[in-house]
């Protein structure tokens, strides 16, 4: 009993390399990403890809299984003449496990937490036509919530820091809409 105490009192003064944590640290990235959507709210129905642009996030690994990530992605694209415009603001915590290889980590993790969608929506009705002149006609209309957040991802991390990550997320927005976002994200933790 007296050398487990022993033990457990001399445990904080072993060498650091027994008790370093490379898994641990913020990390800030940017990349690509591209959104897709499933609204049916009253007058939109669509379901497709709404668009690509940027994603930025900043994450913070607490260990090699569990950590917090921020993301914004800016999303805008037109498909089939309709317009996107959109957002898409999140947080949540990532689960998984990071694995160890000579000179990098591999981490696959579900992800859950909340987050917020907004689209400006152009929607293209069709063409009509009268007394020999067409015009194309629209439905406008913005589209805005928040919700529950599910995805998934791989992070793969270089010793010196570099990463690169894809991931993949649902937002769901409320019963009629579900929002997607995967990206591409390059980063460096620190």
């Amino acid at each position: 009993m007296k050398n487990t105490i022993l033990f457990l009192l001399l445990l904080p003064f072993a060498s650091t390399s027994l008790m370093a944590n490379e898994f641990n640290g913020s990390r800030i990235g940017a990349g690509f990403g591209w959104a897709t959507a499933d609204y049916d709210s009253y007058s939109t129905w669509y379901d497709g890809r709404t668009g690509d642009g940027i994603s930025v996030t900043y994450g913070y690994d607490f260990n090699r299984v569990v950590g917090l990530n921020i993301n914004y992605q800016k999303n805008d694209g037109t498909v089939d003449k309709s317009e996107f415009s959109g957002a898409t603001y999140s947080l949540d915590l990532d689960i998984g496990w990071a694995f160890t290889f000579d000179s990098w980590s591999l981490k696959p993790y579900g992800a859950l937490g909340f987050g917020k969608h907004s689209q400006d929506i152009k929607q293209y009705l069709g063409t009509s036509c009268s007394y020999g002149v067409c015009k194309d006609e629209f439905n406008e209309e913005s589209i805005d919530g928040s919700g529950l957040s599910l995805g998934f991802g791989v992070r793969a991390q270089m010793n010196n820091g570099l990463y690169v990550e894809l991931r993949d997320d649902a937002l769901l927005v409320d019963s009629d809409s579900i929002s997607g976002r995967t990206a591409l994200i390059g980063g460096f933790k620190f």
